[in-house]
């Protein structure tokens, strides 16, 4: 199955998911820029805080609100800009988030009072909420999806060694300058990424969705009032309004999720939130962030004020924190690929828990190779946390809502940031002295915390089979609004199984059966490759945007009629490859070695001294004919049975094992056995000639799985009846439903009734299959598996922008 995150090469070769490689480095530069910018001015702040109290006259608590500020404008903006990112085009947050967060850097570089740069810090914020809301979601449309670990990884090593550049960078500046200079080493580095973004990010498509302005004024009213309130130390605000403010948040906070849970398409994630490893994931960075901007934010004061440091020798003692934690980010990244992610964060959570924890027995004679022990194993476990968790959570979300999970996974971040600022800031004018030893023990504590939200997790992969949990999870999106289909096949139990999850008309008796009112209004139709939908069909559906076929095929779908009608079509391609080997393999095993004929003398009477043997399957010589998923399914079941494989196709396939012929010809005169898997059409109609079955033998055996068109059945019974061939066994026929009397008289034969391909799993399988696609059309404008000749239509929905 494709992913819908797709783009062409500019050639006709086949299209893979993501950008080409020179788009995608362009891409990945200008974000790395970006994500070098925000995280630099996240460490610098941290290094910088005691100078900048110093030097505004402000005590070590106010000056946490310089961080504050920035966190709340994060908190309030970040998932209205990631919908607004999913509604008009992820490039067009992204760049403004760039100028703004420039400007405001700028802005604050000549700040000269406290109320000026908390005032920036806050533009600033919005601006970064630009940036870091889409981010990732643009990341998921850059990298193949086999690579996205990797690309999460890289962001991560970015980020990390962009912070422990920050402590350095903030050390050697402030030695010879005032803080004002810190914030512009953010400026050209924004002013680079905008450039090269506006003609590398590509156009994604835009939902078909609104954002709701009750349900942003009800966000940015809640979460500004909680924020600010538990912040009320660092903000100097009394105790009575700052309880006051966090009680009228979280009333507005009930309202606004109640709000939330009725819409369809909520600003507040819900509907992910129902996703138990996207809900761990959230709640762990949460916990994480909070614990690491805890002891981030007290251990400079500490450091400066008690252990008597340098601003230099500041610097140099955080950096490991940073420095460690990005290496261990890209090593995760490249990790995840061979280790499950709930491991890797859980390991993470554990070094992190004891590198925090050495923080609670340090003292003004400490060595600085202890603290320097403490800052590596804190950052060697939050990188190897990081990557791993954020990954999860993104793939977790379906590819349509990739703006909303990285709005998400960056407001869970901020949350986390501020919870923690809001306890340094409790703690540093509470009881400064104990401060460090304190945040050192709340750390570990949520290191704790984080580890128990990871082992919750299911790490289910959306690209796999389990079809329960993805059906349940459908079951559970779409339990207010079922999407309305009309069903073309006659099939009982896959249109039960259907309307579970859909409103379903059965036309499988012809469309003239339903009213003119719901042909009008009906925008899906399920059909099969065989029964097809023709022109005339498609006329009578005038509202109609997706043709899904169920099965792989598609050949009796009018493709010229369905793009002049703007429609869609999607396919289950590979979802049932399994069970159809299954069946390719025993009809091959029954007509090799005779079981149904066994079968019926066993009834008989008649024992085993009266039969002449049969032959071996084992040691043989197999061809396949059409190597797709289904073809790769019976080739690894072909080897373990001692088969020796070789197949042909359109085109040949050098990562495969098996050896390729040229042509059906040069590979039915080398084989034993010939089974057909290909696709029908015009291309393919009646391949299996008298021609291939003479080259087959008279000891070979013909299989078809594929389609009743790929055998020229007038051939294939004369070639029975001379002895051309030994057998064949067949699950397709060209006049089905009805079956040649010829064939069903044949002795030589094995018949099924076009059900290799039929099961309960694939049944499951292809339903979740089919509202996927639908969901994606409906929220991306895109189908998730587009048949292969439509698949540049997918083009359109995410390609780089006209400039470039």
């Amino acid at each position: 199955m494709k992913d819908q995150n797709m783009h062409s090469s500019g050639h006709n070769d086949v299209p893979t998911d993501g950008l080409r490689l020179y788009p995608r480095i362009l891409v990945i530069f200008t974000i790395t820029l970006a994500t070098a910018a925000s995280s630099m001015s996240t460490s610098i702040v941290n290094v910088a805080l005691p100078n900048m109290a110093q030097a505004l006259n402000i005590e070590p608590g106010y000056s946490v609100a310089i961080v504050s500020a920035f966190q709340i404008a994060m908190i309030a903006s970040l998932l209205p800009l990631a919908g607004l990112g999913e509604i008009i085009g992820y490039r067009k947050v992204y760049l403004p988030g760039l100028i703004i967060f420039a400007l405001a850097s700028f802005m604050i570089s000549v700040a000269h009072g406290v109320i000026d740069a908390i005032l920036w810090r806050f533009v600033q914020g919005l601006g970064a909420a630009g940036v870091l809301s889409v981010n990732t979601a643009i990341l998921r449309f850059v990298y193949p999806k086999r690579h996205f670990g990797r690309g999460l990884g890289l962001n991560a090593f970015v980020a990390g060694t962009s912070m422990a550049l920050g402590p350095p960078v903030a050390a050697a500046i402030l030695s010879f300058s005032s803080w004002h200079w810190l914030f512009l080493v953010n400026v050209p580095l924004c002013i680079t990424a905008f450039a090269i973004g506006f003609w590398a990010i590509p156009n994604t498509a835009k939902g078909m969705h609104k954002l709701s302005l009750v349900s942003i004024t009800y966000h940015v009213s809640a979460f500004t009032l909680v924020t600010c309130g538990l912040n009320f130390k660092a903000m100097n605000i009394s105790l009575g309004h700052a309880s006051a403010m966090v009680m009228i948040g979280l009333f507005l906070a009930v309202l606004y999720v109640r709000r939330e849970l009725r819409r369809k398409i909520p600003l507040i994630p819900m509907d992910l939130f129902k996703i138990q490893d996207f809900r761990s994931s959230v709640f762990a960075s949460i916990c994480a962030f909070s614990a690491q901007i805890l002891v981030l934010t007290i251990l400079p004061f500490w450091l400066e004020h008690t252990a008597e440091r340098t601003a230099g020798e500041i610097g140099w003692l955080l950096a490991g924190w940073p420095a460690s934690s990005m290496f261990a980010a890209l090593i995760s990244g490249a990790l995840l690929e061979r280790i499950p992610a709930t491991q890797l964060s859980v390991i993470g959570q554990c070094l992190f828990g004891i590198g925090v924890s050495i923080l609670i027995f340090l003292s003004p004679e400490s060595s600085s190779y202890v603290i320097t022990a403490a800052m590596v194993l804190c950052g060697v476990g939050f990188g190897l946390f990081q990557t791993p968790n954020n990954r999860l959570m993104l793939s977790s979300a379906p590819p349509s809502r990739s703006g909303s999970a990285s709005g998400s996974l960056g407001t869970a971040r901020v949350v986390g940031q501020s919870l923690g600022s809001a306890g340094a800031a409790i703690l540093l004018m509470t009881d400064f002295n104990l401060a460090l030893h304190l945040s050192g023990a709340i750390a570990a504590v949520l290191a704790l915390l984080t580890g128990m939200f990871c082992l919750r997790k299911r790490v289910i992969h959306r690209d796999t089979t389990n079809t329960t949990s993805i059906l349940s999870e459908l079951k559970t999106m779409h339990q207010s609004i079922k999407p309305e289909v009309i069903m073309l096949q006659y099939s009982p139990n896959y249109l039960a199984l259907l309307k579970q999850y859909a409103v379903v008309h059965d036309a499988s008796k012809g469309l003239d059966k339903l009213s003119n009112e719901v042909l009008s209004r009906v925008r899906y139709v399920v059909t099969t490759g065989f029964t097809g939908v023709s022109a005339a069909q498609m006329k009578l559906l005038p509202s109609l945007r997706l043709i899904c076929c169920s099965g792989t095929g598609f050949e009796n779908v009018d493709l010229e009629a369905a793009r002049s009608h703007g429609v869609f079509v999607s396919h289950g391609a590979g979802n049932n490859a399994p069970a159809v080997a299954d069946q390719a393999i025993a009809l091959l095993l029954n007509v090799v070695r005779g079981i149904t004929e066994q079968d019926g003398k066993a009834r008989e009477g008649v024992w085993r001294s009266l039969l002449t043997p049969y032959p071996m399957v084992a040691g043989k010589k197999i061809g396949i004919f059409g190597m797709g998923k289904i073809g790769e399914a019976i080739a690894k079941r072909a080897i373990g049975f001692d088969l020796e494989v070789y197949y042909h196709s359109r085109t040949q396939k050098p990562q495969l094992p098996y050896a390729f012929k040229s042509s059906l010809a040069a590979l039915a005169e080398e084989v034993d056995f010939l089974i057909c898997c290909a696709p029908g059409g015009k291309e393919t109609f009646h391949a299996v000639n008298s021609n291939i079955l003479q080259l087959l033998g008279s000891e070979g055996y013909l299989v078809n799985v594929g389609r009743g068109s790929l055998v020229d059945t007038e051939a294939l019974v004369m070639a029975l009846e001379s002895n051309t061939i030994k057998g064949a066994a067949l699950d397709v026929y060209e006049t089905e439903p009805t079956i040649p009397e010829a064939l069903r008289q044949s002795d030589k034969t094995v018949l099924t009734l076009h059900t290799a391909g039929v099961s309960h799993e694939t049944q499951r399988s292809g339903i979740a299959l089919i509202m996927r696609n639908i969901s994606g059309l409906e929220q991306d404008g895109v189908p998730v598996s587009p048949i292969p000749p439509m698949a540049k239509d997918l083009f359109s929905a995410i390609k780089p922008s006209s400039a470039f």
